[in-house]
């Protein structure tokens, strides 16, 4: 992320406000920009299902494409992770994967451009994100 600085009106000119700004990754942030400039997500504030919207449409509707394949050392990271719990989720059966979610993150962000933030409780990204990783295994 690209850190940009700006002056603080009022203070001394070594005093500067730092702040990130965060790259769009899809339809998915641009709902997210909308909702927070009317006021909508100040109002409803964080939730699970505004994450899962905006995962799920940055992932139908990406502004980024796959553009490699998964490396051999992914693949035996991801294999490891399969056996361990990834086929359960695949199964449509429940399954804690909460020590795996930086992991499975990681990969995604690197393979599909989508950065999610961390969030325990939205198991519905997590099994799109295990899907997706699944099939770009099998393609790979």
């Amino acid at each position: 992320m690209a850190q940009r600085t700006k002056k603080v009106e009022g203070t001394q000119p070594s005093l500067k406000r730092t702040y990130k700004k965060k790259s769009i990754q899809g339809l998915g942030d641009i709902v997210e920009k909308i909702t927070e400039a009317t006021g909508i997500k100040q109002m409803v504030g964080d939730c699970v299902e505004c994450n899962e919207r905006k995962f799920l449409l940055n992932r139908l509707f990406p502004f980024k494409r796959v553009t490699k394949l998964m490396t051999e050392e992914h693949k035996e990271e991801f294999i490891l992770f399969l056996e361990e719990c990834g086929n359960r989720v695949l199964e449509n059966r429940v399954t804690d994967i909460s020590k795996f979610v930086p992991f499975l993150n990681s990969l995604y962000a690197e393979y599909f451009g989508i950065t999610i933030e961390i969030c325990h409780n939205c198991s519905g990204i997590h099994k799109a994100i295990i899907k997706d990783l699944n099939k770009l295994f099998s393609n790979s």
